[in-house]
């Protein structure tokens, strides 16, 4: 047995090299040493060590070799290093391939057979059988575009134009008769490409008007495509914003973590949250937290949840109706319909990643949240509550010297008008001690 090294296993080093060969033989004689004890004999002493069956695989070692370790671990074989030190090489490994290589001749195999493939004879002949471009190649040796109303779609690239050998060229690229679209098209879509790419293949070779409208036309057209492409993401009907404070209210859960659960508020018009630790998500403690919430914010007119069953369940329904407020659920795994709490529980999941699961941690978060002024540059606190929090960085005696010193500035501002003196001027000083304050007169000027 032989093999050919490929361009790329010729770049393996040489450790790769020996372990292909053994893999390769092996593999090849599969039918023959599977379920057999048999011994591998091999002249490079490392892989005794990196294949041996009796022995934990190295961990630093390529990707490559793990993956042959990996196939080998399922036959049943021994290994043993033999030198070979001055032995002949065999017949086929000196061998020249007196055939081509395998993936050039399929590729030429493909194109040989190819059906789609359009030669230039066919465009020469289809060219003369067409009314349209008999008129086409005539005008462009006359120079004569503009006379001929049914040519108008050309006149725009009209000094483009060309015939050689009876063909029309755009620039390069050939301008394909109506007979021949239809194959082209059905050419390049033999792989089922989209229309970009499509664009992209055709437009290197051929040209004819409106071609990117006959090749969205054909492949929307393709029943296979039709059949097996991807679903297209709905429009995103964002919600209405809210025009004032706690009118509309987003809920969800998030959990389990570290064996509780996280319920999770927030408003819709300020991004003000609420987060509440729970240990389960039943309807009770659905309703117990958010009855605890609307005794500080008052009732909203709308709340918004997914279609969990804590949500859903009559308890919850029956007490939202009973208190005035209205209740709407996202539709059915379209978790971005309720985005607002999304969002929300992903911020929280990485504070408590980073912080923990506490009621404290929480608690802090919330703080600094409250506080962080936004895209409306005003915090949620503000939003809601009409003023902002303070936080504990905020005790500093910039805040309580400022209000005394705007004070000041305005009694002093408003009391008598500011004092000028002129260049020159003979001015009266004042000095001050602890007995005398007496005005005396400043020295003439120089």
């Amino acid at each position: 047995m032989s093999k050919t090294l490929s361009d790329a296993e010729t770049k393996y080093s040489q450790i790769e090299r020996e372990g292909l060969a053994l893999v390769w033989c092996i593999q090849r004689c599969h039918r023959f040493l599977y379920g057999r004890r048999f011994t591998l004999i091999t002249d490079h002493r490392p892989l005794t060590y990196i294949f041996a069956p009796d022995k934990q695989l190295p961990t630093r070692v390529s990707a490559r070799l793990q993956r042959w370790a990996i196939i080998l671990a399922a036959y049943d074989y021994d290994i043993q290093y033999r030198p070979s030190k001055l032995m002949l090489s065999d017949a086929l490994s000196r061998l020249v391939p007196a055939k081509p290589n395998a993936q050039t001749a399929s590729i030429g195999l493909l194109e040989a057979d190819n059906p789609g493939v359009i030669q230039l004879d066919r465009v020469a002949h289809a060219t003369r059988e067409d009314p349209e471009f008999r008129c086409l190649g005539a005008a462009i040796i006359n120079n004569n575009l503009f006379d001929d109303p049914h040519l108008l779609s050309y006149s725009k690239v009209q000094d483009e134009l060309t015939v050689n050998d009876g063909i029309i060229y755009r620039m390069n690229r050939i301008v394909l008769p109506r007979v021949l679209r239809e194959t082209a098209l059905a050419a390049v879509h033999s792989t089922h490409l989209g229309v970009e790419k499509s664009k992209s293949i055709l437009r290197e070779q051929f040209w004819w008007p409106q071609m990117d409208r006959d090749i969205a036309d054909y492949i929307g057209r393709c029943n296979v495509c039709n059949a097996y492409k991807s679903r297209n993401k709905n429009f995103r009907h964002s919600w209405p914003e809210p025009d004032n404070p706690w009118e509309r209210v987003h809920i969800d859960f998030a959990g389990p973590i570290e064996g509780k659960y996280l319920l999770i508020i927030v408003d819709a018009h300020s991004s003000y949250p609420e987060v509440f630790i729970t240990s389960d998500m039943k309807a009770d403690t659905v309703i117990s937290r958010l009855r605890r919430l609307f005794s500080q914010q008052g009732v909203p007119k709308c709340l918004v949840s997914d279609n969990g069953p804590s949500f859903v369940s009559e308890a919850v329904t029956g007490w939202l109706t009973q208190i005035g407020c209205s209740h709407i659920t996202t539709p059915a795994y379209h978790p971005q319909s309720n985005g607002i709490a999304e969002r929300m529980v992903r911020t929280v999941k990485e504070t408590i990643k980073t912080n923990g699961l506490s009621q404290r941690s929480i608690d802090r978060f919330l703080l600094f949240y409250r506080a962080a002024k936004g895209k409306q540059q005003a915090s949620p606190s503000e939003l809601l509550n009409g003023r902002q929090i303070r936080l504990p960085i905020s005790e500093s005696s910039t805040q309580s010297k400022w209000i005394p010193g705007e004070s000041l500035i305005y009694r002093a501002s408003s009391s008598h008008e500011p004092r000028t003196v002129e260049i020159r001027q003979n001015a009266w000083q004042q000095h001050s001690s602890r007995h005398h304050r007496d005005w005396t007169k400043s020295k003439d000027p120089p």
